[in-house]
């Protein structure tokens, strides 16, 4: 059967489209280039530290000083204006010697009088005595003397008020007076340091002096001299710093001498033939602590136990063993 026309138009536009037309199977893609991973090594062979066995010592160190017992600042009990200065920074003074005093002729005046009429009065109650007066007469007399001697005592009290004198021996440290100079009761004028009464006081620096405490035994050192050497316990704190502590020393110690110095070490634990390993290389995550071991030429985080720190290196009690690497890094 003859194929109609316009079938036949249809299949010649439809073999024409496929030859001409461009190709629409599709061609897989081509695979990129692989690239090689990137290697590096797990540490720095510079870094790392060996595990070692060896005896550790827990210890603190500070310096300790020969100071006064006491000092203590000294004030006026009155306002008033300067009249004299009596000594020096850096003098040595007595106990009871006159340090300074405000201006005081009007008292001084007036406490002169009080010391006649008191004089007088002495000399009325013996010239009754001596004549036998009646004894009314006499407890008189006597009543004059006790109200002289009261005004006396009264007027010397107050010129005591007007002067600083030296509580006990020792010498001037500070001095803030010159004569004519107004002050102002009880603001401190001057300070004096006992030098008949000396103590031995230890200072250690940061957190560490919270770990001395009473009845630590201590190994004092002077700086220069190694052959002066002797051993103290704290005996107790001091006022002026919580760092500071009061030491006492064992019997046979060298003489105290004021502004000596010694370096001075408490021993607080020690550990011998145990393995350590440098502080630094000790992490923490929370209230563990852990190193960076090598372990088949990687690192690998291990949790260890550790004891006394000092000079640098830890003490670890479990987790790894002598001859073991850890990083550092």
């Amino acid at each position: 059967m003859p194929l109609r026309p316009h079938l036949l138009i249809f299949f010649l536009i439809l073999l024409f489209t496929s030859s001409c037309g461009p190709e629409l199977a599709v061609q897989p893609a081509e695979q990129p280039t692989p690239t090689p991973a990137p290697t590096r090594t797990p540490y720095n062979p510079e870094d790392l530290k060996t595990v070692e066995r060896r005896d550790l010592l827990d210890t603190v160190s500070g310096r300790a000083s020969i100071v006064p017992k006491v000092t203590e600042e000294l004030f006026f009990k009155r306002d008033g204006r300067i009249g004299a200065v009596d000594v020096a920074a850096g003098d040595e003074v007595k106990q009871g010697q006159v340090l300074a005093r405000l201006e005081q002729t009007d008292l001084l005046y007036q406490i002169e009088l009080a010391r006649i009429d008191v004089e007088l009065a002495e000399l009325r109650e013996r010239e009754a005595r001596e004549k036998r007066v009646p004894a009314v007469e006499q407890a008189i007399v006597a009543k004059e003397v006790e109200r002289t001697k009261l005004a006396f005592e009264r007027l010397e009290t107050e010129r005591q008020s007007l002067e600083i004198t030296a509580p006990y021996a020792g010498r001037v440290s500070e001095l803030d007076l010159k004569p004519g100079q107004q002050i102002t009761a009880y603001d401190p004028v001057l300070t004096i340091v006992g030098t008949e009464e000396l103590i031995i006081v230890a200072e250690f620096q940061g957190p560490e002096a919270a770990r001395i405490t009473v009845g630590q035994e201590l190994t004092l050192e002077d700086f220069f001299d190694t052959n002066i050497k002797f051993k103290g316990v704290i005996a107790g704190l001091t006022s002026t710093s919580a760092t500071t502590r009061v030491v006492e020393p064992e019997a046979g110690a060298p003489p105290l001498k004021l502004g000596d110095s010694f370096k001075v070490t408490a021993v607080l634990g020690q550990a011998s033939d145990v393995l350590v390993i440098p502080t630094a290389t000790v992490k923490s995550i929370g209230d563990r602590r852990y190193v960076l071991l090598v372990d088949n030429g990687e690192l690998r985080r291990v949790f260890v136990e550790t004891g006394i720190e000092s000079e640098g290196l830890a003490e670890i009690r479990s987790g790894l063993e002598e001859g073991q690497k850890v990083s550092a890094r």
